[in-house]
């Protein structure tokens, strides 16, 4: 299997360096999406979407959790604000998914990790229904975005939230989505 390591741009610098390199992924965080179009054919795309923004009324789906809303309320809410670029006012909003279309799966949650059981068991069927969206444009997702050494593995203990996690991680596997871990690395790894 080729592998799905590969650099995260933020900003464009080093495109062409990498892209020379021969790498076999790309990831663009939101302030380059549009540089993906770039991106020859035969390279896997990640566009990374924002955990919050307030212009599009954006929050994170721990916050949606909180606030009552169901995990499928909550994907939907998330899915169409993550939809709607703001570009200014007075101005239309432009639909995100449509416009940066060589993007391969998207990355839209960012390093929120749940608590206990209770919220794994609540992410996991968050997670489903997100993918179910990213389904309906074509589109794949990457799962769970945690954090380097998060969250913690408990096996056999009753606060384990891996288990919980298990119906999102099937899901993905049987419909050939992605799960994502956020590692670092490098001379300026705690940057």
């Amino acid at each position: 299997m080729p592998s799905k390591l590969g650099p995260h741009f933020i900003g464009t610098p080093g495109y062409d360096r990498w892209q020379a390199a021969g790498v076999r992924m790309m990831k663009f965080d939101p302030s380059s999406l549009g540089a993906s179009e770039q991106v020859p054919p035969g390279i896997l795309v990640v566009g990374k979407l924002d955990q919050q923004e307030e212009n599009i009324k954006l929050t994170d789906w721990k916050a949606l959790m909180n606030r009552g809303k169901s995990p499928a309320e909550a994907a939907e809410d998330r899915f169409e604000a993550q939809r709607n670029i703001y570009v200014g006012k007075n101005k239309p909003r432009v639909d995100r998914y449509q416009r940066n279309s060589r993007i391969d799966i998207w990355e839209d949650d960012n390093e929120v990790v749940p608590d206990n059981p209770q919220e794994a068991q609540w992410f996991s069927e968050y997670n489903i229904e997100m993918m179910k969206h990213y389904e309906s444009i074509g589109k794949k997702r990457a799962n769970f975005n945690f954090a380097t050494g998060t969250p913690d593995i408990r096996p056999g203990e009753d606060d384990d939230i891996w288990p919980h996690l298990l119906p999102a991680i099937r899901y993905a596997r049987d419909n050939g989505h992605y799960l994502a871990l956020h590692e670092y690395m490098g001379p300026y790894a705690d940057l």
